[in-house]
């Protein structure tokens, strides 16, 4: 078994060789490769996938990383670790050395997203600041009885069918309240919604507004070379361990005009019915606006779930009376290496590293 890592620069040249097309495992998808290319702030020298192989390049576990900057309060170049895996038999003992591979190669400047599984482990190297999680915000704005059941207990996904009946009656007795819903919730005349990739569109970021500052060239990245596609454009038929299909995914960004007010500018995610607000740029006496005309937008897209990690517009969501909406908080957890020292959770926003991918 060996470590190696694959620059920016020789991504293309991976997907083409002979070892990516031997290997059991895909640990990298075409979508990405496209995307890490492409990126404004990623140098051909920038490692981008590191990956425990086999003698014959068979793929035993990889740790996959996105260069970006931080501003905090000057301009630094970090990487976030966009994906994370190991074969569950053979590659048990792999997941440690792929980690500090990838936090020598970008010297600790390294960021990420955890889950419970994973936390254990940045927590144990000692090389991580692992703040407290940040609280966010669910709405369920229809009937999701089998994704709700199933997250809470994945061993009813052999009731599959069953649940899809029950969603699909509650669906019907559901329906006129949608009706109604697009009947009385309108858009007012400030609101402009605009589908992504855009060259048109020109957002004015406020600054020090978070501490990566991406604008609409990183945003017009994003929405031409996203991760996801669909189904029936994947030609791919190997395993791959994290999220490359959806039968639904686009951005929005909505831009806002408020009488006398700096313009605010919502970028938000949809996959199959799930809207993430990915960020939100907003001037806190407009925040009860905003979140009206957020409201009437997801209503507009037939959205099912919504995602906030925003305080303002939580809190918002929180005061108003939402008929037939289920209001439910959930968390994410951040970690960095020390070597980025100590940095204001508040500035982070849910889109922030590869989460607006996905």
């Amino acid at each position: 078994m060996k470590l190696r890592t694959i620059l920016v620069n020789r991504l293309e040249a991976y997907l083409a060789s002979q070892e990516y097309c031997n290997t059991v495992i895909t640990p990298i998808t075409r979508q990405r490769v496209e995307s890490q290319v492409c990126n404004p702030r990623a140098n051909g020298e920038d490692p981008a996938l590191i990956l425990a192989e086999e003698v014959n390049g068979n793929v035993l576990g990889f740790i996959g990383l996105l260069p970006d900057y931080l501003f905090d309060p000057d301009k630094k170049k970090v990487f976030w670790i966009s994906c994370w895996w190991v074969h569950p038999a053979k590659g048990k003992s792999l997941g440690v050395p792929l980690l500090l591979a990838a936090y020598q190669a970008t010297n600790g400047f390294i960021l990420a997203d955890s889950i419970p599984e994973t936390l254990a482990v940045f927590k144990k190297s000692k090389l991580f600041e692992v703040p407290e999680p940040k609280t966010g915000l669910k709405l369920f704005l229809k009937p999701l009885f089998k994704d709700v059941l199933i997250r809470k207990k994945p061993g009813l996904k052999s009731y599959s069918s069953i649940l899809d009946f029950a969603d699909f009656a509650l669906s019907w007795i559901f329906k006129p309240v949608s009706v109604i819903r697009s009947l009385i919730y309108k858009l007012p005349e400030l609101v402009t919604v605009n589908e992504f990739p855009s060259e048109h569109i020109k957002m004015c970021i406020p600054e020090n507004s978070n501490l990566f500052q991406r604008g609409a060239e990183e945003f017009n990245w994003i929405g031409k070379h996203p991760w996801i596609t669909h189904p029936k454009k994947d030609q791919e038929t190997r395993f791959y361990p994290f999220s490359r299909t959806a039968l639904e995914f686009r951005y929005y960004h909505l831009e806002m005009k408020v009488t006398g007010s700096f313009p605010a500018f919502l970028f938000l995610s949809i996959r199959n019915g799930t809207v993430k607000l990915c960020y939100g740029y907003i001037e806190n006496q407009d925040i009860k606006i905003i979140t009206k005309s957020l409201l009437v937008f997801l209503y507009k897209v037939g959205a099912k779930e919504f995602i906030s990690f925003h305080e303002e517009i939580n809190a918002e969501l929180l005061s108003m009376n939402l008929p037939f909406v289920l209001k439910h908080s959930t968390k994410y957890q951040y970690v960095w290496g020390k070597s980025l020292g100590t940095l204001p959770l508040d500035k982070f926003q849910y889109g922030d590293g590869d989460a607006i991918f996905t």
